[in-house]
């Protein structure tokens, strides 16, 4: 009777201390898993990386669009050479030949006296019957642009060309002062003349003060012999 009371009394003490040997035992809670910020995402990333990038490889290609139509160039005309004005003064003298209905003819070109920017000269004429001399009176004109008759000059090469610089001469046979062997004398016509700055000069020739054209070939083409 007393071990049983001693029992009961001591499994009450122990209900009531709560001994951890007698207490309930529950289960262990897993510890806190920390997010793995690497494997653990990776893999997500790398699947999503394919799937854009099937999806990228998945769509159409981009319609091609034509390139725009550069609207052409305008070309750019040559640029003629131009001429340094050359001075004319007394004895320079201008050799070549004049093309003439169908004839090559020589002639040669003197100065012989200047007044401001007039000036006279003879030609001197080599036909293939005789020779013949014509006195002549003109002007000299430094700026093309700003002289009278620009309806004649304009039908110039050289101007036509834009080459309106150099020196430019204007003259008139007016007189015959010589012959040899023929009764030929060439008076009332007009030559407009360029010269450009080596000495070379380019005429043309109107047969008379209202021809509105140049005779159709007649070209004067001479070099400069001495000055």
């Amino acid at each position: 009777m007393k071990k049983t009371f001693v029992i009961a009394i001591l499994t009450m003490f122990i209900l009531a201390c709560g001994l951890p040997a007698l207490s309930t035992t529950q289960s262990p809670v897993p510890p806190t898993t920390a997010p793995n910020t690497g494997g653990a995402t990776a893999q997500p990333q790398n699947q999503m990386a394919t799937f854009v990038a099937q999806t990228v490889e998945a769509q159409p290609p981009a319609a091609t669009q034509p390139a725009a139509t550069q609207a052409p160039t305008a070309t750019t005309a040559p640029q003629a050479t131009q001429s340094a004005p050359i001075g004319i003064a007394v004895n320079q003298n201008w050799s070549g030949t004049f093309l003439w209905f169908g004839s090559v003819n020589g002639v040669n070109f003197i100065i012989q006296k200047i007044n401001g920017t007039s000036f006279t000269a003879v030609m001197a004429w080599s036909f293939p019957q005789c020779r013949v001399t014509e006195r002549t009176q003109g002007d000299i004109i430094q700026d093309v642009t700003t002289a009278t008759e620009q309806n004649r000059w304009a039908l110039h090469p050289d101007f036509q060309s834009g080459d309106k610089s150099g020196t430019w001469l204007r003259w008139s046979q007016v007189e015959s002062i010589g012959s040899g062997r023929c009764y030929l004398t060439i008076t009332g016509d007009w030559w407009y003349a360029h010269v450009k700055s080596n000495g070379h000069l380019i005429g043309i020739h109107f047969t008379n003060s209202t021809n509105t054209q140049p005779d159709r070939g007649a070209i004067l083409d001479a070099t400069l012999l001495s000055q």
